[in-house]
């Protein structure tokens, strides 16, 4: 048999179920918060009681507050004291209910006004003689007459108004933005999506998106306005550079088409230890092609050297940086490439380095990998845009008549040239005379 205290509960809920419950003489009042398409403006928000939350409703009490039977519908419905005596008073009621009666499509039963006790997210104020206590709201309090109830939640600068986390620690250029896409250049350490169990927390390009990019201005034309941006394909954690993000659903569909039939261009920039063997097959252009099967699948990877260093540390005491231009997108294609195909790892793969004594050397500042350039079908445009002339963006039209976008880093990253630079200076200082 139900304990009883279900059974009351049961018959509170039947109740509510029947009756309007509202508190006699209570304004619900929303204090000013600007939860649009734009920046939120704190500077018009009063602070919570949490460093980084704020008041976005506030529920002042005058000083009537008293209960009174009255059987009628409408504004002036009171509680049916029988259903629940204990949770009303003449003068009182507890902080769940009438969080119920105050805002009922927030808290649209019990437990859910109780949860938002339990989460910190419900400030009382209590008020007697001219002296003002804001205490955290509990699911056991009681609201007194001229008592007031804030509601508090995160918030942060942050262009999409619907988050309610701090921004990420970390910079996200933005290369390229427009309403439907956007291109970035993300940072090396730092995954693109937050992985089960890897305890990323907010370090994450997904969650660094909302605050450097803009929603689409209007919703005319468009295609289904994401509620937050989404990468279009991923970056390794160790690798930098430009990865192109959707605003859109039929910009993530359009694109992601683009990616799985090779339609995108993608150039990479890598420092590899040692010396690569082109086997005297490099094209017109200074290309050697790759074509060795990476996990099984089809792999192809076109790539040319453009800087030689001397070092004591490398393979056969050169560095290399090269050119990458992968066709296919197998996972670590170019870091297979390099440490299979070209017998020359990566700098700084700790996964395909071989865990060589020249290799540890060089694995303090993290894998020489980045992605500077990218070409891809734009997919809306269709008129040839006239970027600014200093844009690290540009526009032309294939001959299928399709809008075309290349984006490119401004420069690769400086660790780059510093450890070319570096490596040869010392080979130059401490190699013995010839």
């Amino acid at each position: 048999m139900p304990p009883p205290y279900a059974l009351l509960f049961v018959l509170f809920l039947l109740t509510a179920s029947t009756k309007a419950f509202v508190l006699p003489r209570l304004n619900h009042h929303r204090l000013p918060c600007r939860l649009h398409n734009d920046v939120v403006n704190l500077d018009e928000l009063d602070p919570g009681l949490d460093e980084g939350f704020y008041i976005i409703k506030s529920f002042p009490a005058d000083a009537d507050f008293g209960f009174r039977r009255n059987k009628s519908f409408g504004d002036n419905v009171v509680f049916d004291n029988r259903a629940r005596p204990e949770l009303t008073t003449p003068t009182n009621v507890t902080l769940p209910v009438a969080l119920m009666v105050l805002d009922p499509p927030t808290y649209p039963s019990l437990s859910a006004a109780r949860k938002a006790c339990r989460k910190g997210n419900v400030i009382l104020i209590r008020t007697s003689q001219n002296n003002s206590t804001r205490i955290r709201g509990r699911a056991g309090d009681r609201v007194h007459p001229a008592d007031t109830i804030h509601i508090q939640t995160r918030l942060s600068n942050s262009f999409y108004p619907s988050l309610t986390y701090a921004k990420p620690a970390f910079d996200l250029p933005v290369i390229y933005e427009d309403d439907e896409i956007a291109i970035v250049d993300k940072p090396a350490g730092i995954v693109t999506y937050s992985h089960r169990k890897g305890g990323h927390g907010r370090m994450t390009v997904r969650a660094a998106l909302p605050y450097c990019l803009r929603p689409p201005r209007n919703s005319n034309g468009l295609r289904q306005i994401l509620r937050r941006p989404s990468p279009v394909h991923r970056l390794d954690k160790a690798t930098s550079g430009l990865m192109v993000i959707a605003k859109t659903k039929g910009a993530m569909i359009d694109l992601s088409k683009s990616f799985a039939e090779r339609s995108v261009s993608k150039t990479y920039t890598a420092i590899l230890n040692g010396l690569p063997d082109d086997d005297g097959m490099a094209d017109d252009d200074g290309y050697t092609l790759i074509n060795q099967p990476v996990v099984g699948k089809e792999a192809i990877t076109k790539w040319k050297p453009l800087q030689y260093s001397k070092s004591l540390k490398a393979n056969n005491n050169i560095l290399t940086m090269v050119e990458f231009q992968p066709k296919t997108g197998r996972y670590h294609q170019l870091r297979d490439h390099s440490a299979n195909a070209l017998s020359c790892p990566i700098v700084g793969d700790t996964e395909h380095d071989g865990g060589t004594e020249s290799a540890l050397k060089f694995r303090e500042n993290g894998m020489y990998l980045c992605s500077n350039k990218i070409t891809l079908p734009h997919p809306t445009l269709v008129d040839l845009p006239s970027p600014p002339p200093d844009a690290p963006y540009s526009f032309h039209r294939s001959d299928d008549g399709r809008i075309l976008l290349s984006a490119a880093l401004p420069s690769i990253p400086e660790k780059f040239n510093k450890l070319m630079s570096r490596e040869q200076q010392r080979a130059e200082k401490y190699s013995s005379p010839s």
